[in-house]
């Protein structure tokens, strides 16, 4: 029988973050107090949090961007997800220490499949090389023919194709955008005008900076039918949308997909996916069909039996 501990969403500054709202519906639904909070911290207080976390109760944790390296860092077992991606997103804590999982991986495939994004072949550019990117990564290595991924810190970008091109499930193409040669600026149009999808996690949208070197996205030239998904989420206009002046798919189908699949890490129980919806929606002021539900999806990469 699971008993309810503590359970928090950890970051810079989590004040606005909608998880609370969607786990404690959920836990509520299964008749237990509401005990998820959300704890903002900076760097310097983040290692000790994390090592006193067990001894003030709390048997789960969602750690967001930029802490998500480290939370893969400091756990004591990290899932085969996480040990690929680098980066932890959920923490289970148990008699072992604490285990390290990655459900933004779980959370990003659900978005693309509920929106139809997830077509073998596709040419994809991937802005960002961080926590969620790196998630991401491991969703696009499994299906896409080529990715370019644009980041301010080419070697952080490197780093991540790397990865993915060792990965025994990897199919893709990886490159890393440079500016340092002329042909550098023809090879990002191209890749724009290839593109059949743009995942935005948490990249510069306006301008691609490179060291010293920086360069205008060329938005204008991306099909018409190319998707665009930016992972953050709230209730204004995405600001993949704002840059490009065309609709963008937000982070909130990834943000409840991935909150479902810690859930049920943290309790063994199936999660009450509806429930956890409804409270997102309304947390974010939209209709709760506006986020759909997959329930497939969840568990998909990380299983709850899964071990490092």
């Amino acid at each position: 029988m699971f008993a309810a501990g503590r359970f928090a969403v950890v970051g810079v500054d989590v004040v606005g973050s909608a998880s609370p709202a969607m786990h404690n519906a959920a836990l509520q639904a299964m008749g237990l107090q509401p005990t998820y909070e959300a704890r903002s911290l900076m760097a310097s207080e983040l290692p000790g949090f994390l090592r006193r976390a067990s001894a003030e109760g709390f048997q789960g944790l969602n750690v967001t961007a930029p802490y998500k390296t480290l939370a893969y860092e400091m756990a004591k077992v990290c899932s085969p997800v996480v040990q690929a991606a680098g980066a932890a997103n959920t923490w289970r804590i148990g008699p072992r220490g604490a285990e390290a999982f990655n459900t933004d991986v779980d959370g990003l495939w659900a978005m693309l499949t509920a929106y139809g994004a997830l077509s073998a072949g596709q040419r994809v550019v991937l802005l960002g090389a961080g926590g969620a990117a790196r998630a991401a990564a491991l969703v696009l290595g499994q299906w896409a023919e080529a990715v370019l991924v644009i980041n301010r810190t080419p070697a952080h970008a490197r780093a991540l194709c790397a990865a993915q091109m060792l990965h025994p499930e990897n199919r893709a193409r990886w490159q890393v955008l440079q500016l340092q040669h002329p042909g550098d600026l023809v090879a990002l149009q191209e890749a724009f005008t290839d593109a059949a999808l743009v995942i935005d996690a948490v990249g510069d949208r306006g301008v691609a900076r490179c060291g010293g070197h920086e360069a205008r996205l060329p938005w204008r030239v991306l099909d018409h039918r190319a998707e665009l998904f930016d992972l953050s989420y709230g209730s204004a206009a995405s600001p993949l949308s704002l840059w490009t002046g065309r609709a963008a798919f937000d982070g909130a189908t990834m943000l409840l997909h991935q909150g479902a699949a810690s859930f049920e890490l943290w309790t063994g129980r199936a999660a009450p996916l509806e429930v956890m919806r409804d409270a997102l929606a309304a947390r974010l002021g939209r209709p709760a069909p506006s986020i759909p539900m997959v329930p497939s999806a969840i568990g998909r990469f990380e299983q709850a039996g899964s071990r490092g």
